[in-house]
């Protein structure tokens, strides 16, 4: 114990002992997921994309930043729904990408190519991640805090008809 100093060392031990606090949190807020979901106009999906990748990427920051143990584990409860929220509009946009191409009984295989390339992704940044984090991890929330904003100002619409 650190006698009231907030440092962001405590707040990750504290975390950890609180870990299946946050876990239930983050599955009440999963819950809300469909209701934002139904709640976004279908139009303005490119939109919702760079929103919510934006916000994803404050909260890494906030959480990064945050001296206050409520305040981590409420970022740490509500980033996964966040985040999940354009990965949701991208499946959409996937299935409607194979359908403009008429690959309906080849769904299965795009798709499984479309997760291969996910995966690849994912372990380059988990390598790259993990070569650049210290011992206690932190600076990963701001390294992805910032990437996600970079992406949420840097991307531009995809024009599936092409």
């Amino acid at each position: 114990m650190y006698l009231g100093i907030y440092d962001n060392q405590w707040i990750v031990e504290t975390a950890i002992s609180f870990m299946s606090g946050v876990i239930f949190g983050y599955f009440l807020v999963q819950l809300v997921i469909s209701k934002i979901l139904g709640k976004l106009n279908k139009n303005n999906t490119q939109y919702h994309i760079k929103i919510f990748l934006g916000l994803g990427g404050i909260c890494f920051l906030i959480l990064y930043f945050a001296n206050d143990i409520i305040l981590a584990l409420l970022m740490m409860a509500i980033i996964s729904t966040i985040i999940m929220i354009p990965y949701y509009i991208f499946s959409g946009l996937q299935n409607n990408y194979i359908d403009q191409l008429n690959l309906h009984d080849n769904r299965a295989t795009v798709l499984s190519i479309f997760n291969m390339g996910n995966n690849i992704l994912s372990i380059c940044s988990f390598v790259f991640l993990s070569i650049i984090t210290n011992v206690n991890g932190l600076n990963t929330f701001l390294i992805v805090g910032v990437f996600y904003l970079l992406i949420a100002i840097c991307y531009k619409n995809v024009d599936l008809e092409r």
